[in-house]
C-alpha cells in the first residue's frame, strides 16, 4: 500500500510538466506550420542545444572507422534524441 501510494504521488507530480512539455510543443508547431526553409531563427526555438562527443576509432576491415555520438537537446523535451555516427 506504502508503495502504490508512493508511486501515484510520484507520478503527480509528472504529470503537470508533462502537460506543460505538450503545451510548449503544441505552440511550437503552430508557429512552424508551413515552413519552407529551416532559418537561424527557427532552428534556434527548435533546439535548446547539441552536443558532440570526442568519438573513437575502432579498426575495420577498410582502415579505421570513426565512431561518434551526437545528441540533440530540444527545447520541448526533457530528454536528448542521441545517435551513433560512423565515419
Amino acid at each position: 500500500e506504502q508503495r502504490m501510494a508512493a508511486l501515484q504521488s510520484e507520478k503527480a507530480t509528472w504529470e503537470p510538466s508533462l502537460q506543460e512539455t505538450r503545451e510548449k510543443l503544441d505552440k511550437l508547431l503552430r508557429q512552424i506550420t508551413d515552413v519552407a526553409e529551416l532559418t537561424p531563427k527557427l532552428l534556434f526555438k527548435l533546439v535548446d542545444h547539441i552536443e558532440i562527443g570526442q568519438g573513437h576509432y575502432e579498426k575495420g576491415e577498410h582502415g579505421k572507422v570513426k565512431h561518434q555520438t551526437v545528441k540533440i537537446f530540444y527545447r520541448f523535451q526533457t530528454q536528448a534524441a542521441v545517435k551513433e555516427y560512423r565515419l
